[in-house]
C-alpha cells in the first residue's frame, strides 16, 4: 500500500498521498462542527467536537466513519494508541471528559463504554 499522510484542521481530516502530495479523501464533522481534539494511529482516527467522539478507519485512499456517540460532557483528550507492541488496531480508544473530570474506555469500533473512572480534581 502507497505511503499514505492525514491531515486534520479544525475543520476536516484530510488523506493525502504522500508522493504527490494529492488530496485523496475529506472527511468533516456534521452539521459545521469543529474538530477539538484528535488521535491517530496508522489505521485508525478517534476525533472529537464538544460532546461527540467519531471513529474513522484509514483504508487505501479512504476515510470511513465507522461510528459516532455522543458523550455526556466535552472530550477533552483522546488516545487510540494500540495495546501491547502498539502496532496493529487499537481495540479501545480512551476519552478524557471536562466537568467531572472522569475517563472512559470505548470499545472500538462501536464506541460502546466499557468503564468509566472518575479522576477527582483539585476542588
Amino acid at each position: 500500500m502507497p505511503f499514505q499522510i492525514i491531515q486534520v484542521t479544525p475543520l476536516t481530516v484530510r488523506l493525502v498521498k504522500s508522493a504527490t502530495k494529492q488530496l485523496i479523501m475529506e472527511w468533516q464533522p456534521p452539521a459545521g462542527k469543529r474538530i477539538g481534539v484528535v488521535s491517530c494511529n496508522s489505521s485508525q482516527i478517534a476525533v472529537a467536537s464538544a460532546r461527540d467522539v467519531f471513529y474513522i478507519e484509514i483504508e487505501d485512499g479512504q476515510l470511513v466513519e465507522k461510528s459516532r456517540k455522543e458523550l455526556e460532557y466535552e472530550v477533552a483528550c483522546l488516545d487510540i494508541t494500540p495495546l501491547g507492541d502498539g502496532k496493529g488496531k487499537a481495540d479501545l480508544v480512551a476519552v478524557g471528559l471536562w466537568t467531572d473530570i472522569s475517563a472512559v474506555i470505548l470499545s472500538l469500533p462501536t464506541l460502546e463504554a466499557l468503564y468509566t473512572e472518575k479522576l477527582g480534581g483539585g476542588e
